[in-house]
């Protein structure tokens, strides 16, 4: 299968702060501008506060339910919604439901 073509059921997770990733296009597969990645938050855990100074980022919801906070305002989510995270915004995840927070994140890299 080329790198234009994933299957995703088929990638390695990787745990990063107990959250689990699959890592699909980058750079790495030859993607210029853009990163697409799957994350999972178990239950009561967090992707911690951070900020991409050169890539405007959205999260679409697949499964679960949790908080977005971008920039200090508080955001509920669950299944079906879709997040826009400018570039320098500040931003966090947090699961507090009871069952995995799933979702699909892509990064669009800034041309220079």
């Amino acid at each position: 299968m080329s790198n234009d073509i994933v299957d995703t059921n088929t990638l390695p997770f990787k745990i990063i702060n107990n959250v689990k990733y699959k890592f699909i296009f980058d750079e790495s597969t030859g993607a210029k501008h853009l990163i697409m990645r799957i994350a999972e938050v178990p239950p009561g855990g967090s992707v911690p506060k951070h900020v991409h100074e050169d890539e405007e980022q959205a999260y679409l919801i697949l499964e679960g339910e949790g908080i977005v906070i971008i920039d200090g305002k508080k955001y509920r989510v669950r299944k079906g919604y879709a997040v826009y995270i400018p570039i320098n915004a500040v931003h966090e995840v947090i699961n507090d439901g009871s069952t995995t927070l799933k979702y699909v994140f892509f990064n669009a890299k800034v041309r220079k």
